[in-house]
């Protein structure tokens, strides 16, 4: 969005409006592709969640350690410290998320590969 927007500027600082609301440019973060991996980003935004409740909502940590779902309970606890009405659902590691994004094409890619197969040992 900010290269979109203010390409070759500084976006921190900038305002911009959507419908009735004013929005201020805090930080910006890198291209995501949450729409696929095979989709190209598009411009987003985010916003605090105390400025604008969501009914759900990601947490991304990153740990060294060897197993991070070894952090689930410890993080669920903190989740539930700062606000003991809030729902903690899961827990997955990013290679399971990556995992089940690229289910489908790794599918698509051995059918693909067995016609390929097949059709070269009838020739």
């Amino acid at each position: 969005m900010a290269r979109r927007v203010w390409p070759g500027r500084d976006p921190v600082g900038k305002k911009f409006q959507l419908g009735a609301v004013s929005f201020t440019v805090v930080g910006v973060v890198g291209d995501m592709r949450r729409q696929g991996l095979e989709n190209e980003p598009i411009p987003q935004m985010f916003e605090p969640l105390a400025q604008n409740p969501s009914r759900m909502a990601t947490l991304l940590v990153r740990t060294s350690t060897a197993d991070p779902l070894t952090m689930v309970g410890p993080i669920r606890a903190a989740v539930g410290r700062v606000d003991t009405r809030m729902s903690f659902y899961g827990g997955r590691t990013l290679d399971d998320r990556l995992d089940g994004f690229l289910t489908e094409r790794r599918f698509e890619t051995s059918v693909l590969i067995g016609f390929s197969e097949v059709t070269a040992i009838r020739q």
